[in-house]
C-alpha cells in the first residue's frame, strides 16, 4: 500500500493540487525503488518529474539536490521556457539553478537566501501551473541545511498548485538538526514509513 499512497499524492498533483510526502526507512529497504515507481506513475499522468539526490559525507554544495532537480527541469523544458517562467528572478536563482545564468554566484546573506528560496517557489508555481511537477529529493539524511530550509519553504508556500514534493530519508541516520528540520514539516506533509 505504500505505492498506493504515493499514487494518490501523484494524482492530487496531476489534478492541479499540491502534495508533500516524506518516506522514511532504513538503508536498502526500497525507498529509492518506491520513489522510482512513483516517478513512473507521475510520467504516465503527464506530471513532470524532477529528481535530486543528496550526497553523503557533506560533500555537495548548498542546495545540491534542488540544483539537480531544477537543472533537470531546465534541460527538459528548455532554458528559454524556464527563463520566461522566472521573469525577473533569474539573478536570484543563480545560487540554486546555475544553468539559468551560467553561474553559481548568489548572495550569502540571510536576506539573499530568503530571496532565492522565494524565487524558487515562484518558479515552481509558474511551471506547475503549465504542467504539474513532482520534485523528488532522495537521501535527505545527508541534506545540507540550505536544502532542508528550501524544502520547508516550498512546502509552506501558498499557491503551489500542481507542485508535489516527495522526500526520502533513512530515519536511523538523521543528525539532530536534520531530524528537527524534518520534524518541522510534520504538519505540512504526509509521512510514510517503510518497514521490512
Amino acid at each position: 500500500w505504500p505505492l498506493e499512497r504515493l499514487g494518490v499524492a501523484v494524482d492530487r498533483v496531476a489534478a492541479g493540487q499540491s502534495a508533500v510526502l516524506l518516506v522514511a526507512g532504513e538503508a536498502g529497504i526500497g525507498k529509492s525503488a518506491l520513489l522510482g515507481a512513483a516517478a513512473a506513475i507521475a510520467a504516465e499522468r503527464a506530471v513532470h518529474v524532477a529528481w535530486g539526490t543528496c550526497l553523503g559525507g557533506g560533500g555537495g554544495p548548498g542546495y545540491w539536490p534542488w540544483t539537480q532537480a531544477l537543472d533537470q527541469l531546465v534541460r527538459e523544458r528548455g532554458p528559454d521556457d524556464v527563463r520566461a517562467a522566472t521573469g525577473e528572478d533569474a539573478a536570484l536563482l543563480a545560487s540554486i539553478v546555475p544553468s539559468l545564468s551560467g553561474t553559481r554566484d548568489g548572495g550569502t546573506s540571510e536576506r539573499d537566501r530568503l530571496m532565492a528560496m522565494d524565487a524558487t517557489a515562484r518558479l515552481l508555481a509558474s511551471l506547475g501551473s503549465d504542467r504539474p511537477i513532482l520534485v523528488v529529493l532522495d537521501d535527505l539524511q545527508w541534506a545540507d541545511d540550505s536544502s532542508l530550509a528550501l524544502l520547508e519553504f516550498v512546502a509552506r508556500a501558498p499557491l503551489m498548485a500542481g507542485v508535489g514534493l516527495v522526500g526520502a530519508y533513512r530515519q536511523d541516520e538523521l543528525s539532530a538538526s536534520t531530524r528537527q528540520r524534518l520534524g518541522d514539516l510534520a504538519p505540512l506533509a504526509e509521512h510514510l514509513r517503510i518497514e521490512g
